[in-house]
């Protein structure tokens, strides 16, 4: 089995120099090499042809993973319609998480990658947000259901009043809260 990645064994703010470079260019191997040559050749370090296109082919793959995942969730955004849903907050929550396990892996032998301090800290941060957002998802639609039974309660006893008003009966108070026992809705 081959060694790091050359990318892998640069600092970060020049891999981020190449992944924007990449990103923004969509360079050939031949482009990419010459200018990975130009950037890296004053800092002493040698590449090749090879290993620009072993770096176009795991972008490639990366972008084509994010892609699909755009599509799905923008297929699940179109099927649960625009508004804010239980149904797209869980599924953005399990593609985030199928997105975290895809990033600790490597591309090239499906191994877990060895995170950096830093990198483990994010990825820490992004799983606890994550339960936050589900914690909080589930939060929000517990208090939707509440809101909506309340609304239908209120109508069921609006709706009780007026049969009641038409066949000349008033309902009292003790009338009113054997309605919400009755609904299950005491208070």
């Amino acid at each position: 089995m081959g060694g790091r990645s050359f990318d892998k064994k640069l600092p970060t703010n020049v891999r981020d120099r190449i992944a924007a470079y990449v990103r923004e260019n969509s360079p050939t191997v031949d482009e990419l090499y010459d200018w990975l040559d130009e950037l890296l050749s004053p800092r002493g370090i040698s590449t090749s042809r090879s290993a620009a296109h072993r770096y176009l082919q795991r972008y490639g793959d990366l972008a084509k993973d994010m892609e699909r995942e755009r599509a799905v969730a923008e297929a699940l955004v179109g099927a649960f319609g625009e508004e804010p849903d239980s149904k797209v907050a869980r599924a953005n929550i399990e593609l985030m998480h199928a997105i975290i396990s895809k990033t600790t892996r490597d591309p090239e032998t499906g191994g877990l990658v060895k995170l950096e301090p830093q990198e483990a800290m994010f990825l820490a941060s992004a799983l606890q947000k994550l339960e936050s957002a589900s914690k909080t998802n589930v939060e929000r639609v517990a208090k939707i259901r509440e809101q909506v039974i309340e609304e239908v309660v209120k109508k069921a006893i609006e709706a009780a009043k007026k049969g009641a008003a038409k066949a000349g009966v008033t309902l009292g108070k003790d009338a009113l809260e054997q309605i919400r026992s009755e609904l299950g809705l005491i208070r």
